[in-house]
């Protein structure tokens, strides 16, 4: 866990296979962060830099 900002943060692996192992929609949550995860760190940076037209 990362607390340097006060605040209790859990790592982005320990969410997903928690949420993976859910019964009810953990599976599907847990793709679903993923993806965005990925977006967000890989493809998001391009979106910030790109200009707007």
């Amino acid at each position: 866990m990362d607390s340097s900002s006060g605040i209790k943060i859990c790592p982005a692996l320990l969410t997903f296979l928690d949420l993976y192992h859910f019964p009810l929609r953990g599976q599907e949550q847990a793709e679903f962060m993923t993806e965005r995860s990925v977006q967000d760190n890989f493809l998001g940076a391009d979106k910030k830099n790109s200009p707007q037209i």
